[in-house]
């Protein structure tokens, strides 16, 4: 028997664009909602929760917006908060280790990892892929959180995240 219980392979589209923040240290984190079309019933969908960190976090929202087919590979997680009413709540979501982007096309898939730490560089130094999943492109200016802030900026001493829109 293998060691690797906790692992999901999920195939779907994103219903928004990621979403991304930066801690006071200033690592990533990108958050977004995967629907998971169920393989008997096709008009039922079920929404997941995704989270990528680091390079894999900013790969995400350079590269994915709304509607994009991916395949994710990754770890449940439960995670337990407190609502603004004080009530005691619990969140499951998969930490992404590795991801997928689909093509409509034929074309084979794109494989961006969280174990190769180096594979943000080779993105940017890409003169093909457009920041901003191509909004300079269609002329539009980038959207604020695509703006990384200086870590441990003054203004936000007293925040954990640094929230820009």
């Amino acid at each position: 028997m293998t060691e690797a219980n906790n692992h999901v392979i999920l195939s779907g589209k994103l219903t928004r664009d990621p979403e991304i923040r930066y801690t006071q240290a200033g690592d990533s984190i990108g958050r977004f909602t995967l629907a998971v079309l169920n393989s008997r019933h096709r008009e039922d969908a079920t929404y997941v929760d995704i989270v990528s960190r680091d390079q894999l976090a900013e790969t995400c929202n350079m590269q994915l917006s709304k509607t994009s087919s991916v395949r994710v590979e990754g770890r449940l997680v439960v995670r337990a908060y407190h609502d603004d009413a004080g009530q005691r709540r619990k969140a499951i979501e998969v930490e992404l280790d590795d991801l997928y982007i689909l093509s409509t096309n034929g074309a084979p898939p794109v494989h961006f990892s969280a174990k190769d730490p180096q594979h943000r560089n080779s993105i940017l130094r890409d003169p093909n892929v457009i920041p901003g999943r191509g909004s300079f492109a269609r002329g539009l200016r980038p959207r604020m959180h695509e703006i990384i802030p200086t870590p441990g900026a003054a203004a936000h001493a007293d925040t954990d995240f640094l929230d820009l829109d």
